[in-house]
């Protein structure tokens, strides 16, 4: 068995889940060598999280009683499972809660032109606020540099999925924008950031003041 097949049997046969969902590297096919493998699964216990090394593999699987999904739970707690990988679902209760996250994910309300705008400037004050070259500036530098991430997906209108999944759309479809984001990252320059904070104003000026 490769090391997916060896977690799959520990968890059925320390939990015999009803539902198995494996969700984000693993089930995307980017997982390397010091990957978690993220999973929930529904069985007959009680609400635990299994942290397990299988095959040195950390495990970071959330398991629940059957409990938890019914009635009308709140989906946003389970959102790692929108394009998760259905594993075990022997009464398609698994389906029904990936259905739900996403329907969740689809309805989710998008942030309108002011307050777009609102996050837009809150990025340029905070690029004036990181030179100030002592803590409370550096600590403005990371702040923002990892909020402008997700603000970036504010104004394009897309759902913010974390950085992994977001960093990957954003170099797939914004390499401009990818390339300026990792600059500022790696080069922690006042120039570098800057560049990306323009790159946001504009992507927003493009969409939203024409």
């Amino acid at each position: 068995m490769d090391r997916t097949e060896k977690i799959i049997q520990y968890l059925i046969d320390k939990y015999s889940p009803s539902v198995l969902i494996s969700y984000g590297s693993f089930a995307d096919g980017s997982a390397n060598a010091g990957s978690d493998y993220d999973a929930l699964l529904v069985y007959g216990g009680r609400e635990c999280h299994d942290g397990s090394v299988i095959d040195g593999t950390p495990l970071d699987v959330f398991c629940y009683p059957a409990e938890s999904f019914s009635g009308d739970y709140d989906p946003e707690k389970y959102l790692g499972v929108f394009d998760g990988k259905i594993i075990i679902d022997t009464d398609s209760l698994g389906q029904s809660i990936k259905n739900k996250v996403r329907s969740f994910i689809e309805n989710a309300p998008k942030k309108d032109k002011d307050e777009l705008r609102h996050e837009v400037e809150w990025c340029r004050k905070m690029l004036i606020r990181s030179g100030r070259n002592d803590a409370e500036g550096f600590f403005r530098w990371h702040w923002v540099l990892v909020d402008s991430l997700e603000i970036y997906f504010d104004i394009i209108g897309r759902y913010y999925y974390g950085p992994k999944k977001s960093l990957r759309h954003l170099g797939e479809t914004d390499k401009n924008g990818f390339v300026l984001y990792e600059a500022a990252m790696r080069e922690f320059t006042l120039e570098a950031l800057e560049k990306w904070i323009a790159h946001l104003e504009l992507i927003f000026n493009e969409r939203y003041e024409k």
